[in-house]
């Protein structure tokens, strides 16, 4: 299994991928040459695979470490930049950072990623303040 550094770091170029293919303007072959590009990569990663995401042990995810959460995780292409920092009355502040790929309406956030991180970021706060319950 890769640590979670190497993790993390394919994780970001993904993510970038994912933001240029989105905004990309470029003409046929180029998009085409990466595409085959990235098939090729794709057949490296494949040829060792788990059955499921690995979750973190029970410490890690009261700290809400979950590099591969489809929410948070760093390692997780598909989720946006989040730090979650607890605060000292028990609270939670979150910074969030929205990629291209969370458009909705033009120039503006899907609105179903905003439920997602308020129910996320809500789980962080009932473990902040010491609340048992999703």
């Amino acid at each position: 299994m890769p640590s979670d550094d190497a993790a993390i770091a394919l994780g970001v170029a993904v993510r970038r991928l994912m933001d240029l293919t989105v905004l990309t303007d470029c003409d046929d072959e180029v998009v085409r040459d990466a595409a085959a590009a990235v098939e090729v990569i794709c057949g490296r990663l494949e040829t060792s695979l788990r059955e499921r995401m690995p979750w973190p042990d029970a410490t890690s995810m009261r700290r809400g470490d979950r590099p591969f959460s489809p929410v948070i995780g760093a390692a997780n292409p598909l989720a946006p930049p989040v730090t979650v920092v607890p605060q000292d009355d028990n609270s939670v502040a979150a910074e969030i950072t929205m990629r291209p790929i969370h458009e909705g309406p033009p120039g503006s956030l899907h609105g179903g990623w905003v439920g997602m991180l308020l129910d996320q970021i809500l789980g962080h706060a009932n473990a902040a303040a010491g609340v048992a319950g999703m």
